[in-house]
């Protein structure tokens, strides 16, 4: 969270800027092995995340000049996986169950609001949300399964949302505001 506040007798102006970026790498793999189950076995990644940015500010002054700017980035790219799980290859797992899980939960909000009040008075805010968050389960080849229970279990849940407000008050005002989510 970040704040900026500016007062002057003549020109004023501030900024504030809240940033959070989220590139993880997570990975559970099982490669090359014998696994004997007398019970169940259970492969899993996870991610939960919750992030909020928010930037706000003010600017008071004959001349008075407002901006904030708060961003979330999580992932790694497009076409990138962030949280995997692998059954790699050349693994004999007999007996039991196997259970194969990669999930990710996250709730992303960010928000931000500019003022100002002048003769001059100009005000501008934005935020951004992005998210190329990839979440994968992978088989791999030349695998030997003779097992009970067989499950496969990918999923991805995101809550977003952003915000953004812009107050100008003066003999010649001017605001602005814009909200950018790419998800």
């Amino acid at each position: 969270r970040t704040v900026a506040v500016a007062a002057s007798g003549g020109i004023a102006a501030s900024g504030s800027h809240s940033k959070t970026v989220f590139t993880p790498s997570i990975d559970a793999t099982v490669d090359t092995s014998t696994l004997s189950l007398t019970g169940s076995a259970l492969l899993t990644s996870n991610s939960d995340l919750q992030v909020e940015t928010e930037a706000f500010g003010g600017a008071l002054g004959s001349g008075a000049v407002g901006a904030m700017l708060a961003e979330i980035e999580t992932g790694n790219g497009t076409g990138t996986v962030d949280t995997k799980t692998v059954l790699g290859d050349d693994n004999v797992i007999t007996g039991g169950s196997i259970f194969l899980s990669a999930e990710a939960d996250h709730q992303l909000y960010s928000e931000s609001v500019a003022a100002s009040v002048g003769t001059l008075g100009i005000a501008g805010s934005q935020s951004n949300l992005i998210s190329t968050f990839g979440v994968q389960v992978q088989l791999g080849t030349d695998n030997e399964l003779d097992v009970e229970a067989f499950q496969v279990n990918s999923k991805l849940a995101q809550d977003f949302d952003s915000r953004a407000d812009g107050y100008s008050l003066g003999g010649v005002a001017g605001t602005g505001a814009g909200v950018s989510n790419s998800i």
